[in-house]
């Protein structure tokens, strides 16, 4: 005896099989390929903001790059952020008046014999400290506090303003 109900399903589904869907996928931005560009722009960011801050040979390797992408960084933008206000904190210890302008153009800072601050050393501590339940925002202000010799994360209750993780979970 013949079931329709399942007869039926599973033609439909051989006739799919006998003609596979064919997706043709545009990458316009080469970053499905191969997503160097997005780290190639995110060296030339720290580049420029070395340069105008007074830091000639401010380099981001792809060791640090790789180190924020461990940590859970994985957004240039967040990441390049991080990378700018350790250049602008530097550059205040010997000109407190350059300040990183709110649009173009870049500052020009006068140049100072201060080395480059230590970008991979930096997105270490993001990795030694884990992400302690905070959310990255808060994760990066607190490895950007006053005092960059901490390594340990600060305890959510220690951030105005940032959630534990049940109430993280509640808020969203």
């Amino acid at each position: 005896m013949a079931r329709p109900d399942i007869e039926r399903p599973v033609r439909r589904a051989a006739r799919r099989r006998a003609h596979p869907t064919q997706i043709l996928l545009f990458d316009l931005d080469g970053v499905l390929v191969q997503s160097g560009g997005y780290h190639a722009s995110l060296r030339e960011v720290v580049r420029l903001a070395g340069r105008a801050l007074g830091f000639p040979k401010a380099e981001l390797p792809a060791s640090a790059i790789a180190l924020f992408e461990a940590a859970g960084v994985t957004a240039e933008w967040d990441s390049s952020a991080c990378c700018v206000a350790l250049l602008q904190r530097s550059a205040w210890q010997v000109n407190p008046g350059c300040a990183w302008p709110n649009s173009p153009p870049l500052p020009d800072c006068p140049g100072h014999d201060l080395p480059a601050p230590d970008f991979e050393a930096f997105a270490r501590r993001l990795l030694v400290c884990g992400d302690d339940g905070l959310p990255i925002p808060a994760r990066l202000a607190a490895a950007l506090s006053e005092d960059p010799s901490a390594i340990r994360c600060p305890s959510p209750a220690y951030l105005p303003g940032s959630f534990a993780p049940r109430e993280m979970l509640r808020a969203r």
